[in-house]
């Protein structure tokens, strides 16, 4: 019950230190999108100026979290899926030591002596 608590606990506190870091990745987001707006529109009037043919400029993709919001969500589902992961281990751990116990003391044999 305790490590519930404290997996609560520490869920609760990495949810509330996103939400205060929220705006400042907000206000460093939104500088960050300015640049690549401006580094694509240069690019895209060089591209045009060079080519004008050709009307279509690739995208850029990067294969990366938008904001610290959804980096602090990857974080933390992979944090909650290993705590779980623990607790099914301490549990079976558990289930173990108590099926050694039973067999220690002969519980099931049919000679109880």
């Amino acid at each position: 019950m305790c490590l519930f608590l404290a997996v609560f606990l520490f869920t609760a506190f990495v949810s509330v230190s996103a939400h205060a870091l929220q705006e400042e990745s907000e206000q460093e987001s939104q500088a960050a999108e300015k640049e690549v707006v401006e580094k694509t529109q240069a690019e895209e009037k060089k591209t045009e100026q060079t080519n004008q043919n050709e009307e279509e400029v690739a995208d850029v993709i990067v294969p990366s979290p938008k904001d610290h919001k959804e980096a602090m969500g990857i974080y933390v589902f992979l944090t909650w899926i290993w705590l779980s992961i623990g607790v099914l281990i301490y549990i079976l751990r558990l289930k173990v030591k108590e099926t050694d116990r039973i067999y220690r003391l002969k519980f099931f044999s049919k000679d109880k002596t």
